[in-house]
């Protein structure tokens, strides 16, 4: 069990990486979304559970 553990542990980390590879390189691109107040960021989450 402990090797399946592992493996899955790799996967799911190697996804977050490639997603945190991917989101800081639309930042460096200037593709950042401004968060200037709570609404702002309720709002950002909103569309993302959409």
């Amino acid at each position: 069990m402990d090797t399946h553990e592992n493996w899955s542990h790799q996967i799911t980390l190697a996804l977050l990486c490639e997603q945190l590879k991917i989101g800081t390189e639309q930042l460096a691109r200037g593709e950042g979304i401004a968060v200037t107040s709570k609404t702002t960021l309720d709002d950002l989450f909103d569309d993302i559970k959409r």
